[in-house]
């Protein structure tokens, strides 16, 4: 059975009728076509299901480990090559294109002896409050145009004071932030009650209001639209990709020796709940976790806090 743009249109049918994320299936798609053309250039004219053997697997492994990091990656010019989360996706594409074509057309069905390859996580990381307010002030600073600022503040704010996932604070609008707590749907289409400041709400009328301006950069007027986050290049709603670049581009011209993405955020939300006192099953509804150890994880006591704890004991100690 050649693997064609059909077979993989069905492959993603599959999954969506299986109610996986929309961002996942196109995750595979797009790992998938990767797999066509190095199989294309190097291996079969036209790849047959069949062909995709372990051993096939083994090669296209090594080979992945290989690739340079990407630019947009938020490894770029820390590690040579891509993460082991990066190859992990993309063997994880094959073996769910195997389980698909095993269980509606009986090709292959020995995906399940695909092992999936180790991920290397790294250690998690947050801001303290004199980063984060640093960081404010320094895109209120450098920010020419004020439409770009009042953005950029309001995506850091939102993320800081909510714990919000990227996808989740891209698929806001302006009538989700019109009340102090509004129900969202998130990750795994599950409704999540989430709660506003009011400095949150005030941030997204000014930016609103400049929205509503002529853009100084190329001059033209945007399109209106009820999305909170936009391109201001059309008016579309907002790429990952522009923000993880201009999460990149902070972290680069502030010198920050951390990284510095919505996740990097979250850490920092529910390590300083977690700082002040909060229970550790509060901090997990308000993440959105199911599971208690995922929390656990998640939360990592700071070294600050492990040293203050410690010298409760130890640090008057004579000998």
């Amino acid at each position: 059975m050649f693997i064609s743009e059909n077979l993989i249109n069905e492959f993603c049918l599959f999954y969506q009728n299986r109610e996986k994320a929309e961002s996942t299936i196109q995750h595979h798609r797009s790992n998938l076509h990767e797999l066509l053309d190095r199989a294309k250039t190097e291996w079969f004219a036209q790849l047959q299901v069949e062909d995709i053997t372990l051993w096939f697997v083994e090669r296209y492994h090594a080979y992945c480990r290989t690739l340079p990091c990407t630019r947009t990656s938020r490894y770029h010019g820390i590690h040579k090559n891509l993460s082991s989360s990066t190859i992990q996706w993309k063997i994880q594409a094959i073996k769910m294109f195997l389980k698909f074509t095993s269980r509606i057309y009986g090709v292959w069905d020995r995906w399940i002896r695909i092992e999936s390859p180790r991920c290397i996580k790294p250690p998690i990381e947050c801001l303290n409050d004199q980063e984060i307010h640093d960081l404010l002030e320094y895109i209120s600073r450098v920010e020419v145009f004020d439409i770009n600022k009042y953005r950029s503040l309001l995506l850091v704010l939102l993320a800081y004071t909510t714990g919000l996932r990227l996808s989740e604070l891209l698929n806001l609008t302006y009538e989700d932030i019109q009340y102090p707590e509004r129900m969202i749907r998130g990750k795994w289409a599950k409704d999540r009650l989430v709660f506003f400041n009011n400095c949150v709400r005030n941030l997204a009328e000014k930016y609103k209001l400049h929205r509503e301006k002529m853009i100084p950069r190329n001059w033209i007027i945007l399109p209106e639209s009820n999305w909170l986050f936009i391109s201001h290049n059309r008016g579309r709603k907002c790429s990952k990709q522009t923000i993880c670049t201009l999460f990149k581009k902070y972290r680069d011209w502030m010198h920050l020796k951390k990284h510095l993405t919505c996740h990097t955020l979250r850490h920092s939300y529910a390590t300083h709940l977690l700082e002040q006192g909060s229970d550790i099953r509060v901090i997990q509804e308000l993440l959105w976790h199911s599971d208690i150890t995922t929390t656990q994880i998640y939360t990592h006591v700071s070294n600050i806090k492990l040293k203050a704890e410690r010298a409760k004991v130890f640090v008057n100690m004579a000998y």
